[in-house]
């Protein structure tokens, strides 16, 4: 069994490092909110220790669920945020910690940050200004331009793979 010095540092560890709530420390381990905190002041009786003690053993019990389609769209745009356009945004441990009704604005303002930097984007390379509706995702946006350019056909099927008889084939590489 831990000693109760070694309970707290492995507390500290779970709620700041890798930030876990503590609804979901109380949940998992069956104890009260007063006896977390009391174990935290090295003052928890020896059943809260010992209870504190199997939770920490549990190693499965320490990690964030993610598995809301609203989280999934938004380290989508993330990474698309940082491999195209090389802008910085939030990092998804700190997303996953905000309420429904954040995550939710969250995910509007990057599709709208992603769409103004599509639009610099092409005025930049190709001269024109697209225009997109605020009600379109970014995705969408992303497709017609790339359409208008005559890299992705827009009646194309998501997992589509061009053949050397397509209309909309790729380039063909240098030396061949």
């Amino acid at each position: 069994m831990r000693s109760a010095d070694e309970i707290k540092r492995e507390l500290i560890h779970l709620r700041f490092v890798k930030k876990l709530l503590l609804v979901q420390i109380i949940r998992d381990s069956g104890c009260s909110a007063d006896h977390v905190k009391q174990a935290m002041r090295l003052q928890a009786s020896e059943t809260v220790q010992r209870r504190l003690d199997a939770y920490l053993d549990a190693k499965h019990l320490h990690e964030r669920p993610k598995n809301s389609e609203l989280l999934y769209r938004i380290e989508r745009m993330n990474m698309e945020l940082w491999r195209v356009y090389r802008a910085h945004s939030i990092k998804m441990t700190d997303v996953a910690l905000l309420s429904l009704d954040r995550q939710r604005r969250l995910a509007l303002a990057m599709n709208k940050r992603l769409k103004r930097l599509l639009r610099e984007k092409t005025r930049k390379e190709d001269g024109y200004e697209p225009m997109f509706n605020d009600s379109e995702s970014y995705w969408k946006c992303k497709t017609r331009v790339l359409a208008r350019k005559g890299i992705v056909d827009t009646r194309r099927k998501p997992g589509h793979i061009y053949w050397a008889g397509s209309e909309f084939k790729r380039a063909p590489r240098e030396g061949s």
